[in-house]
């Protein structure tokens, strides 16, 4: 037995799913805060598993 496969294999994407934001408001905030921490909207893109120009579009929509 290996460590790594302790309590079976890490399925990352269902993880990371779990933690996402469902509701559009609260994803449309955490586009903002991760922005105003200074991620790129690329980068922003990645790790939200959105679009980039909709993630683009979100942060045209606060700046209006």
């Amino acid at each position: 037995m290996t460590r790594n496969r302790i309590g079976g294999m890490l399925h990352y994407e269902h993880l990371a799913n779990l933690h996402r934001p469902a509701d559009p408001e609260r994803l449309r905030a955490e586009v903002r805060r991760l922005a105003a921490d200074g991620l790129r909207p690329a980068d922003i893109s990645v790790a939200l598993r959105l679009p980039l120009d909709s993630v683009r579009n979100l942060l045209a929509e606060a700046t209006r």
